[in-house]
């Protein structure tokens, strides 16, 4: 799943055992940082913390302001680091930039609990939105807005009727200006990251792992009943999809053009046939285990050529000269995380403007 997807899930599982939590998020940086503008973390009321906003200098002190601020009536808090470095030592070794984080208590999301666990089920949009400053009702600052798919589901305040439409088109998060002397930051909840894996081997299982712990949900897709073992491949969804180009087709369009495809089965027609439906599906990333001969030999063996213009990395893979199944996993997903960031994580053209430092 999205690492920001997870934070949500793990918000609303505290929550169910009683405790009470914070998230924290970087709003605005300047200069060389360890995590840069929508990184999160979530701290509860019993020191714990999920995630990670510098190398581990600032670390202990947000956990420190997070209890307090969970002692407090109110209900946020704005801190900064400037010349970032480690608060305990004061010598400068850290990576010696500005960072501004957003300490927000999560409680008001609780009455919204049943629309945040549908839009993590079916991979809907979700956004926040909360008002920095508002020097024409002060009274405003701290208001918050809660989106999912498209729909502002928070009550809306007198005073807080911006350009919703606007609103809502943004993809990255940021601090805005909706108006001369009013900025708030919209923090955008990436959507569930899913990866699709054709085969079920035991070279898929480190892949498999190494994919859970960077935030990916992955679907391990085989005709080999017997390998679609629950116990091999635990944080997995396994699906059993017959050996013919139809079932094939129909799996493969129950996923994004986006959620990245690999076919690693090592049974030629097997592969063949997902290759061949990516294709056709025009999936954004598709990946071939093998040597690019491994692609000549499916094209024989289905009798035609396969374009391969549609995104098809082959061999799959950053070239780390890797040679274990642990390796060839690190190359492959090195690739897929290039590919994925590359490509965006969206732009805020066509939308209100990101407030200028």
């Amino acid at each position: 799943m999205g690492w920001k997807m997870h934070i949500l899930r793990k918000m609303i599982q505290e929550w169910d055992k009683g405790l009470s939590n914070v998230l924290l998020t970087i709003i605005e940086t300047m200069g060389s940082t360890y995590r840069k503008s929508g990184a999160q973390i979530l701290v509860n009321n019993k020191n714990q913390s999920d995630g990670q906003l510098s190398g581990g200098c600032i670390e202990q002190d947000l956990i420190e302001q997070s209890q307090a601020l969970l002692s407090e009536p109110i209900h946020y808090r704005l801190t900064q680091y400037l010349n970032l470095s480690d608060p305990g030592f004061f010598d400068q070794s850290g990576c010696i930039g500005d960072l501004h984080v957003l300490l927000v208590k999560t409680n008001w999301l609780k009455k919204f609990r049943n629309e945040i666990e549908e839009s993590l089920t079916l991979g809907h949009e979700i956004k926040t939105l909360i008002v920095l400053e508002c020097r024409e009702n002060p009274l405003l600052e701290g208001k918050q807005i809660l989106f999912t798919n498209g729909q502002c589901i928070s009550m809306l305040e007198e005073g807080l009727e911006w350009d919703l439409e606007s609103i809502q088109r943004v993809k990255k998060s940021s601090i805005f200006q909706i108006k001369p002397g009013t900025k708030v930051y919209i923090h955008v909840f990436d959507q569930e990251k899913k990866l699709v894996i054709f085969g079920a081997g035991n070279d898929v299982i480190p892949l498999v792992k190494i994919a859970s712990i960077l935030g990916f949900h992955t679907f391990i897709i085989d005709f080999r009943e017997g390998l679609l073992v629950p116990d091999k491949f635990p944080h997995s969804t396994c699906i059993h999809c017959e050996r013919n180009p139809k079932s094939i087709s129909q799996t493969l369009a129950s996923f994004k053009k986006s959620n990245p495809v690999i076919m690693m089965s090592h049974n030629l027609e097997y592969d063949g046939y997902a290759l061949d439906s990516a294709v056709k599906l025009d999936f954004d990333y598709i990946g071939l285990l093998g040597s690019t001969q491994r692609l000549s030999r499916i094209e024989e063996h289905l009798g035609k050529t396969i374009n391969k213009k549609n995104n098809i990395r082959n061999p799959i893979g950053i070239r780390i000269s890797a040679d274990t199944s642990e390796e060839i996993a690190i190359s492959i997903l090195g690739e897929v995380i290039s590919f994925i960031n590359q490509q965006g994580g969206g732009r805020n053209s066509d939308c209100i403007k990101p407030s200028p430092h």
